[in-house]
């Protein structure tokens, strides 16, 4: 999963050195990107929540999840982890992920050792990375991901099965509209 350019090696699944996303961006064509974010609440209490859209900023689908007790960055592991079987339900095989927390970006492209408290979490998610699908893992700023935001907080309402929302919740609504070239119709979300 790893290729040759210019003399150094890139890593294919986690491209995330080449830029950082601060403002939301179409994936390429045939592509889907899926923005994932994780909330954990003062009692450790986290939840999850996700958009995934195409190439012309359609509103595929968004999820939400209530994870139980972690800290931040496994609740943002299991964030990623939720996404990805949410795409590989739905059978998208070229997938960009973006995430606003680094460290758990990092973990996943390292080995965790066996010593890790959280290990198993961490390889279920590992082990989604590298099925049969082109895949790609990048960091992107909080408001690059706004919507995920707004679902991962309000994930906290809901019960511990994954929630899927094939419309855009009216509070995630104005998150989209915040760059000036969107154009809503209906539920999905247009250039």
């Amino acid at each position: 999963m790893e290729e040759v350019a210019r003399r150094r090696l890139h890593h294919q699944i986690f491209p995330w050195m080449k830029q950082v996303n601060e403002r939301w961006q179409a994936p390429p064509p045939g592509v889907v990107r899926l923005d994932v974010d994780a909330s954990v609440r003062d009692n450790q209490y986290a939840a999850c929540g996700g958009v995934i859209r195409d190439e012309n900023r359609d509103w595929i689908m968004g999820f939400q999840k209530l994870l139980g007790t972690h800290p931040i960055m496994i609740a943002e592991i299991l964030a990623i982890k939720t996404g990805l079987e949410v795409c590989r339900d739905l059978k998208f095989t070229h997938v960009q992920v973006f995430s606003d927390l680094l460290e758990a970006v990092n973990i996943l492209m390292r080995d965790s050792g066996t010593q890790h408290p959280f290990r198993d979490e961490i390889e279920a998610t590992r082990q989604l990375l590298y099925e049969n699908w082109n895949l790609s893992i990048q960091y992107a700023d909080r408001e690059a991901i706004e919507c995920a935001d707004c679902l991962a907080k309000k994930a906290h309402d809901v019960d511990g099965q994954t929630v899927l929302l094939p419309d855009i919740p009216s509070y995630c609504r104005s998150r989209i509209l915040l760059d000036p070239h969107h154009v809503v119709e209906g539920s999905n979300v247009h250039m």
